[in-house]
């Protein structure tokens, strides 16, 4: 009987073995999907966005807000006191991440949508823009937020920096 009970006692370490490490690839192969989107830094534009329209309306003067990050990978639509980011190299996803901003009836708000690879092919035809990060070293395209007496806008400037 002792030898049957060993035996078991084997057997359920091994079930206990194998099912640990499948419980150990499922999380390496969560952390590796989630390392691979971008929905933190969608949400972190689109909360910095809409942050910034805040302070832009808050503002008493006229005044031109240039973005500091690079916003050439993402869509931005400005739509119904909200700021919607989708991600331009990744076109299987779904949802774009979202954030209100508070808008002020007295100053009008530009709505549009602001595609920089668009833009970029638009006016340098030449360029080729491939889908990874790190591919285009000299090209910023910032965003920037201007303010007039009687209406607010989002607009994108194309710069090239020399290398």
């Amino acid at each position: 009987m002792r030898a049957s009970k060993r035996g078991s006692m084997t057997l359920w370490t091994l079930v206990d073995l194998f099912m640990l490490a499948v419980i150990v690839l499922a999380f390496l192969f969560q952390i590796w999907l989630i390392s691979q989107s971008t929905l933190f830094e969608r949400r972190f534009l689109a909360r910095d966005m809409a942050l910034l329209i805040d302070t832009v309306y808050a503002s008493p003067n006229n005044l031109d807000i240039r973005y500091p990050q690079n916003t050439l990978w993402f869509s931005l639509l400005f739509e119904n006191s909200k700021v919607s980011v989708t991600d331009k190299r990744k076109e299987d996803l779904p949802l774009s991440a979202s954030y209100y901003f508070t808008e002020d009836t007295s100053i009008n708000f530009v709505y549009k949508q602001l595609d920089p690879i668009a833009m970029v092919q638009d006016e340098f035809p030449s360029v080729i823009i491939q889908g990874g990060e790190g591919q285009i070293q000299d090209l910023f395209v910032p965003l920037v937020i201007s303010r007039r007496n009687s209406y607010i806008e989002p607009q994108i400037k194309i710069a090239v920096e020399a290398t």
